[in-house]
């Protein structure tokens, strides 16, 4: 699911939030992410010794455009996970809503990752939410390569456990 930026309305943006087109580096789960990848709404941060290609773990950021501001965060969520379901029919996938906050989370388990030098599976975390300056979607993503597992649920149940909190803590951002 590729999703541009855009701005939709001119409410003044919360200034108290980090600024995504100005971050260089993004602290998660006490690593250091440096920014690697940039193109319309979409900043990818990867381990500092590693290279886009060839990389165990990676946070990035969606500003979603403004062609799709007519879709809640949830919304754009649940597409997500019915994506994932259709390319991945066997490999779990959970969509959460914290009611308190309003903020939807997902994980998509890809049995087979994108990364080409070894035999990887993908676990990825979403955080969406939309800003209150803009009213657009930021997607917050941390994605980890493993080691292909043999019970792809145990390890996704196993991961949670370490990410989820992280997830749930990490500071919403403005564009």
């Amino acid at each position: 699911l590729v999703l541009l930026s855009g701005c939709t309305t001119s409410a003044t943006p919360d200034m108290s939030r980090p600024s995504i087109a100005e971050t260089k580096t993004v602290v998660f789960g006490n690593k250091t992410f440096v920014l690697k990848f940039q193109k319309d709404g979409l900043w990818e941060y990867f381990p500092a010794e590693e290279s886009v290609d060839a990389w165990s773990e990676m946070v990035d950021f969606t500003v979603v455009s403004r062609d799709f501001n007519r879709f809640t965060p949830l919304d754009l969520a649940k597409r997500a996970i019915q994506l994932h379901q259709q390319e991945n029919p066997n490999s779990p996938a959970i969509l959460l809503t914290d009611n308190k906050t309003g903020i939807d989370y997902s994980m998509h388990f890809y049995p087979k990752s994108l990364r080409k030098d070894g035999h990887f599976s993908e676990i990825s975390y979403f955080k969406y939410y939309k800003d209150s300056g803009t009213g657009q979607t930021i997607i917050f993503h941390f994605a980890r390569n493993i080691p292909v597992p043999s019970d792809p649920e145990e390890k996704a149940v196993e991961t949670g456990r370490e990410i989820v909190p992280l997830i749930e803590a990490f500071p919403k951002y403005r564009p």
